[in-house]
Protein backbone atom coordinates (compact mmCIF):
# COMPACT_ATOMS: atom_id res chain seq x y z
CA UNK A 1 0.00 0.00 0.00
CA UNK A 2 1.40 3.81 -0.90
CA UNK A 3 0.43 6.76 0.44
CA UNK A 4 1.25 10.50 0.08
CA UNK A 5 3.35 11.52 2.84
CA UNK A 6 1.98 14.81 4.69
CA UNK A 7 4.71 18.09 3.52
CA UNK A 8 4.52 19.50 7.25
CA UNK A 9 4.56 15.47 8.84
CA UNK A 10 6.07 15.90 12.24
CA UNK A 11 9.51 13.17 11.53
CA UNK A 12 10.74 12.34 14.83
CA UNK A 13 7.06 11.32 15.49
CA UNK A 14 6.85 9.29 12.13
CA UNK A 15 10.24 7.34 12.69
CA UNK A 16 8.94 6.36 16.23
CA UNK A 17 5.65 4.66 14.82
CA UNK A 18 7.53 3.20 11.68
CA UNK A 19 9.52 1.38 14.35
CA UNK A 20 6.39 -0.17 15.88
CA UNK A 21 5.69 -1.82 12.04
CA UNK A 22 5.56 -5.51 11.63
CA UNK A 23 6.76 -4.67 8.17
CA UNK A 24 8.86 -2.98 5.99
CA UNK A 25 8.40 0.86 5.36
CA UNK A 26 9.58 2.41 2.10
CA UNK A 27 9.88 6.34 1.42
CA UNK A 28 9.86 6.86 -2.28
CA UNK A 29 11.69 10.82 -2.93
CA UNK A 30 10.47 13.20 -6.19
CA UNK A 31 14.00 12.00 -7.02
CA UNK A 32 13.24 8.03 -7.54
CA UNK A 33 14.90 7.31 -4.42
CA UNK A 34 13.54 4.52 -2.39
CA UNK A 35 14.55 4.63 1.63
CA UNK A 36 13.84 2.01 3.46
CA UNK A 37 13.16 3.83 6.93
CA UNK A 38 13.56 0.96 9.03
CA UNK A 39 17.54 1.48 8.16
CA UNK A 40 19.19 3.64 10.49
CA UNK A 41 21.25 4.75 7.37
CA UNK A 42 18.21 5.54 5.58
CA UNK A 43 16.91 7.68 8.28
CA UNK A 44 19.59 9.42 8.56
CA UNK A 45 19.57 10.65 4.54
CA UNK A 46 15.95 11.04 5.27
CA UNK A 47 16.38 13.71 8.58
CA UNK A 48 19.48 15.62 6.38
CA UNK A 49 17.60 15.41 3.04
CA UNK A 50 14.78 16.83 5.57
CA UNK A 51 16.45 19.40 7.46
CA UNK A 52 18.35 20.86 4.27
CA UNK A 53 14.66 21.44 2.58
CA UNK A 54 16.19 19.57 -0.06
CA UNK A 55 13.06 17.28 -0.79
CA UNK A 56 11.06 19.25 -2.63
CA UNK A 57 7.61 17.58 -4.17
CA UNK A 58 5.48 14.64 -2.72
CA UNK A 59 7.07 11.62 -0.61
CA UNK A 60 4.98 8.50 -0.87
CA UNK A 61 5.17 5.97 1.61
CA UNK A 62 5.10 2.78 0.89
CA UNK A 63 4.40 -0.18 3.31
CA UNK A 64 4.52 -3.79 3.01
CA UNK A 65 1.62 -4.98 5.85
CA UNK A 66 -1.63 -3.22 5.16
CA UNK A 67 -1.79 -3.80 9.30
CA UNK A 68 0.74 -0.71 9.46
CA UNK A 69 -1.95 1.59 7.70
CA UNK A 70 -3.75 2.28 11.49
CA UNK A 71 0.17 3.34 12.76
CA UNK A 72 1.54 5.43 9.70
CA UNK A 73 -2.10 7.44 8.84
CA UNK A 74 -1.47 10.26 10.72
CA UNK A 75 1.01 10.86 8.63
CA UNK A 76 -0.11 10.28 4.94
CA UNK A 77 -2.36 13.05 3.07
CA UNK A 78 -6.22 12.25 3.37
Amino acid sequence: MNRKLKSNADIPALLDRVNQCRGEVFLHTPYKDVLNLKSTLCRYIFAVLVAKGTLLGPCLLVFSDDADAALLCDFWEP
